[in-house]
């Protein structure tokens, strides 16, 4: 047997070709999902044998040609489109061995998706039902869909639909995934507005609504009755107003409100599936403006206290706006008389479900630090909570700027110190020592926390939403109290892209 001094020494053409030993047939461009799938899975086995055979991990990793590394480590890139399709459709071999399809591996960028990959394209959409209804062992699929198709997928249990073109309406996806009884995971992209009642499959476990913008009865009319439902995910795709920039859609009298987390709530009790949701998100982020949103807003809060607490929920991901904004302050009182939450600290503690293990809330405002810090103590003094691991804040774009603008002061004894119509530089140090209470208290009661000094992206692709959402967060010492913007940035972002 070789000694390790031995297998040091041993030429680097020998060590490759035991590796490729190790190795698969295929190597990329792959011809299959299969084929790429069993060629990722051969290399971590390397990889494996490496941390656990000593005489292996002896070699230096110098020795190992670089070429294998770049062969088969980020690197899985499958054989283009139309060629993928045809070898499917004549190659009797391929068909049974694929399990899973993903058209997002040829989505190069968005045009070039939406010109090639259109699935109302006829011979291209003919194409991919030819080659989709040949797989019967489907059991994943990540598909563009503009069609009015319904393919048979016995086995199929995960699926991703992304909605393009002039076919965005709900209907279509529920549609495609109508023949597919054991399907247990759908995630839908781009979807809108349908008011057309969708016949989803019994046995869904897990929806997720991403670059999606519903109104009540829509959501309702998609979902129907779900008395499987473990995980529901709502990620509205409407931020203009959010971003600063103007959304006459959101704005206009005469089109339906977007939704609150009451509606969500509502449709889910509609649904059979509130007492049953153990993972729950919502992303809505919205500039509430009128005061007759502001009131409808502070008027839900009472049902969705009383609807959260009866969900047993161990996973709760939501943004503040649809807790609390800060508009309710200024608010009449409510027509019932009851306190608005925002006065009330106990808005934490008697909103999230007692059985609660992760907690995250993006889009913190400064002023709902205090009601945050409550929880902290309430948690801290055994009060409750007891399974809670995780608590994950992420500030909104504002409160990034005023802590950025009060680590700057604790950084730089010379500035200056005034006042701005939006704040004052006091008020900005204040807050960096309330973020470092509320780290400290956590911790002390055992909870995990993270809140870092960033916004949670957006859910999008697009880079000037993105963008926007960064600029807003920037401060620096050259425009400190400047609210008319940083001298230091080139230009701002004017494009109003209708795409957020």
């Amino acid at each position: 047997m070789a000694n390790k001094k031995s297998l040091h020494n041993m030429p680097s053409l020998v060590v490759e070709e035991i590796c490729l030993a190790l190795l698969p047939k295929y190597r990329p461009p792959y011809k299959t999902f299969a084929d790429r799938d069993e060629a990722k899975k051969a290399f971590e086995d390397i990889h494996n044998l490496a941390l656990t055979c000593r005489a292996l991990d002896y070699i230096p990793l110098y020795h190992v040609p670089s070429t294998i590394l770049r062969r088969y480590r980020g690197q899985h890139h499958m054989l283009g489109f139309l060629d993928y399709v045809n070898g499917i459709l004549t190659d009797p071999e391929a068909e049974p061995r694929e399990t899973m399809f993903d058209m997002s591996v040829w989505n190069v960028n968005d045009s070039w998706a939406r010109n090639t990959l259109r699935l109302s394209t006829l011979g291209r959409e003919l194409l991919v039902e030819d080659a989709i209804e040949r797989m019967p062992q489907l059991k994943s699929i990540t598909i563009y869909t503009t069609g009015d198709r319904a393919p048979t997928l016995p086995r199929l249990t995960q699926a991703k639909i992304i909605l393009l073109g002039d076919y965005k309406k709900m209907g279509w996806s529920a549609k495609y995934v109508s023949n597919a009884p054991n399907l247990e995971v759908l995630e839908i992209e781009g979807g809108q507005s349908d008011c057309v009642p969708c016949l989803l499959p019994p046995k869904i476990r897990s929806i997720t609504l991403s670059s999606t913008w519903l109104i009540h009865y829509s959501l309702r009319n998609f979902l129907g009755v779900r008395n499987e439902l473990r995980e529901f995910v709502y990620r509205s795709a409407r931020y203009k107003s959010y971003l600063g920039l103007e959304d006459n859609l959101l704005t206009n009298r005469f089109i339906p409100n977007v939704l609150l987390l009451s509606d969500i709530l509502s449709v889910l009790i509609q649904a059979g599936s509130l007492r049953k949701i153990e993972t729950l998100e919502v992303d809505i982020r919205r500039v509430y403006e009128e005061e007759r949103d502001v009131r409808q807003l502070c008027n839900s809060f009472h049902f969705v206290n009383l609807w959260m607490k009866q969900m047993p929920l161990k996973t709760l991901r939501l943004t503040q706006q649809l807790l609390w904004i800060a508009t309710c302050d200024h608010l009449p009182a409510l027509e019932n008389g009851r306190t608005l939450p925002s006065r009330n600290p106990d808005k934490l503690i008697n909103f999230i479900p007692e059985c609660i293990e992760y907690f995250q809330l993006a889009d913190v405002a400064g002023e709902f630090l205090p009601c945050i810090l409550h929880l902290a103590d309430h948690i801290r003094a055994r009060k409750g909570f007891a399974n809670l691991i995780k608590v994950h804040l992420r500030p909104s774009p504002l409160l990034v700027r005023k802590l950025l603008h009060g680590l700057g002061h604790e950084s730089d004894a010379n500035l200056m110190y005034g006042e701005s119509e939006e704040t004052s530089c006091e008020a900005c140090v204040d807050l960096i020592e309330q973020r470092r209470v509320i780290v400290e208290r956590f911790e002390e009661a055992g909870v995990e926390i993270e809140f870092p000094i960033e916004v949670l992206p957006l859910h999008t692709n697009d880079r000037v939403a993105l963008q926007r959402q960064l600029d807003l967060c920037h401060w620096c010492p050259e425009c400190h109290m400047d609210d008319s913007g940083c001298p230091l940035q080139d230009s701002e972002d004017d494009s109003g892209d209708d795409s957020y």
